[in-house]
């Protein structure tokens, strides 16, 4: 990420990755496996975050934390507990 932040010139050098993280394997029906666009998730926001430090920032679809929050579902057991919110358990 450093290498590729030193080549970028520019007012804004912005990423956008237009990738599907994910936590498994993923199939399409029972028969065949599809991995157009799916990247296993550990690694991916590995270098999401360290594209980040390295000063070129996630623009789309969202930021690394928020991204991340939403593709892991982490943000279920923080809104469940907010009775506004209606989340179920």
């Amino acid at each position: 990420p450093e290498l590729l932040a030193s080549m970028c010139s520019g007012d804004a050098v912005v990423a956008l990755y237009f990738l599907w993280p994910i936590q498994g394997q993923q199939t399409y029906g029972d028969k065949t496996p599809c991995t157009a666009a799916y990247v296993d998730a550990a690694p991916f926001f590995d270098m999401v975050t360290r594209m980040e430090v390295a000063g070129i920032a996630t623009r789309w679809p969202h930021h690394s934390q928020v991204w991340k929050s939403l593709a892991s579902k982490e943000w279920v057991p923080t809104l469940c507990m907010s009775p506004r919110y209606h989340v179920p358990l």
